[in-house]
């Protein structure tokens, strides 16, 4: 049943990474994420436990669970990218 809840899960993304305009803006946020979520959590599980436990719990949380670092980071950059960073006029 976990695995296909999970299979669920990522064809729902796949569908909306689909639907979403396609732009530089847009591919970052996806890039960026998909790497920083897939990389970030094993490289820190290889820094030990010693260094873990240092961590406030929610920091902790962010660094090792990709889940929650790929929901956070998504929604951030794609705010940051939306309401900070001027658009650029497409019209020539």
């Amino acid at each position: 049943v976990f695995v296909l809840v999970c299979g669920m899960i990522v064809v729902s993304g796949i569908r909306l990474v689909q639907q979403a305009e396609a732009s530089s803006a847009n591919a970052f946020v996806i890039g960026t994420t998909l790497v920083v979520a897939n990389t970030l959590p094993p490289y820190v599980g290889t820094l030990g436990e010693e260094w873990l436990a240092e961590l406030p719990p929610l920091a902790a949380l962010l660094v090792t669970n990709s889940v929650v670092l790929s929901v956070l980071l998504g929604v951030g950059l794609s705010w940051v990218l939306l309401h900070l960073v001027p658009q650029r006029s497409t019209e020539d």
